[in-house]
């Protein structure tokens, strides 16, 4: 008997008012495109599977990274799209320390492959199967680039089929540097 192991993602979700300003964005293209929406993320790595009984390994490797990151601000660097569903229009990143990060995840986590995650750090805003020209249409409507964001933990999310099954496993929060945010 083979055990089900489901799939989880680890996304980096922007707080506060960043958050509900990117949340905004992403349901209002929803609407428009008549698709699902979710909630805003940048995935730090996409493949982490686990049995039930693995998990507990998988949250408790999470926690001792969570608790030796620090809080760090991630800048977008302006839009993008791609002939595919899930980065059909997204805002590019460009961080270093989300690049590091990334590094000492897939370290922990010997399923994790190079992902198109850490060589092309993204958010994406709509997931739709759309034409460049409606694509590009989006942008002009909408508010790009999106403002950068401070990014305070990451969230484990069961990420199974289809994107209105996603569910919050699990919150981890960063450590703060002395004074507050980093920036």
């Amino acid at each position: 008997m083979t055990l089900k192991k489901n799939k989880y993602s680890l996304w980096l979700t922007p707080s506060g008012a960043e958050r509900e300003e990117i949340q905004v964005l992403v349901d209002n293209l929803a609407r428009e495109c008549e698709t699902e929406t979710f909630i805003p993320h940048v995935t730090l790595v996409a493949n982490i599977y686990a049995t039930d009984s693995e998990l507990e390994y998988v949250k408790k490797q999470l926690s001792i990274i969570a608790t030796n990151t620090e809080v760090f601000t991630i800048d977008f660097t302006g839009y993008d799209y791609k002939d595919e569903k899930f980065r059909a229009l997204y805002e590019k990143i460009d961080s270093e320390k989300l690049r590091k990060l990334y590094d000492v995840v897939a370290g922990s986590f010997r399923q994790v492959r190079e992902e198109h995650f850490r060589v092309e750090p993204h958010m994406s805003v709509v997931y739709v199967e759309a034409t460049k020209d409606d694509k590009q249409s989006m942008i002009t409507r909408n508010a790009f680039p999106l403002s950068n964001c401070v990014i305070e933990g990451f969230e484990l999310y069961k990420t199974n089929d289809p994107v209105s099954s996603w569910l919050l496993e699990e919150s981890y929060s960063f450590k703060t540097t002395p004074g507050g945010r980093e920036h």
